[in-house]
């Protein structure tokens, strides 16, 4: 689903991709996969932040970096601070 996601960002289908993204969270989030759910997280917000929807952005953003923070991952971190400085 998140690779699905992904190709729809890439041929901007926007509204497509963040579908696909809200059902692989859903996954994530059943396996425990903390580092796939904050990929994901960092995905919507990004998009969102595309459509120019930066409250909505900022919230999975900021989920994302909470998450993050449990699971020490400085790349994702890094990821999400730089995406969430841009907002």
């Amino acid at each position: 689903l998140n690779n699905i996601a992904f190709t729809y960002s890439t041929l901007d289908n926007l509204p497509q991709a963040l579908e696909f993204y809200k059902q692989a969270i859903v996954l994530y989030r059943a396996v425990s996969d903390r580092a796939g759910e904050v990929a994901v997280l960092i995905s919507i917000g990004s998009i969102y932040s595309a459509l120019n929807q930066k409250t909505i952005a900022e919230i999975h953003l900021t989920n994302a970096q909470m998450l993050v923070q449990q699971i020490d991952h400085q790349p994702l971190a890094e990821k999400v601070q730089n995406l969430l400085d841009t907002l």
